[in-house]
């Protein structure tokens, strides 16, 4: 590694440290979204629950608690969307390609003066 690889690497690692402290900080504006063949429907991250999702296969169950999510239930025949394990930081995702199921921790943002 040279010199000025080792500069770029110290610089970049604040600005990453800021990134997740942010994104964790502002957790009550995180929310999943679930996206199948009906469409899109968003939940809360903080409301406790497990949802039914329909996928090409069969139904899926999506467990939505504390803030993090993970597929807990499918008929895929690998099942590597359940040994994804729970998704929490916004940009997450865990998808079952059989079923045509995907979910995303998505996080909301205050409009800004050029998005108005």
């Amino acid at each position: 590694m040279k010199k000025y690889d080792k500069i770029l690497l110290l610089s970049l690692i604040p600005f990453f440290i800021f990134t997740i402290f942010y994104f964790n900080f502002n957790s009550d504006k995180k929310y999943l979204t679930i996206i199948n063949n009906e469409g899109e429907k968003n939940y809360s991250l903080f409301e406790n629950k497990i949802v039914d999702v329909k996928g090409d296969l069969g139904n899926l169950k999506v467990e939505i608690n504390n803030g993090k999510a993970r597929l807990i239930e499918s008929n895929c025949k690998e099942k590597l969307c359940i040994k994804r394990g729970w998704i929490s930081i916004i940009g997450e995702y865990s998808v079952c390609l059989p079923n045509k199921v995907f979910i995303i921790i998505n996080g909301r943002s205050e409009i800004d003066g050029i998005s108005e």
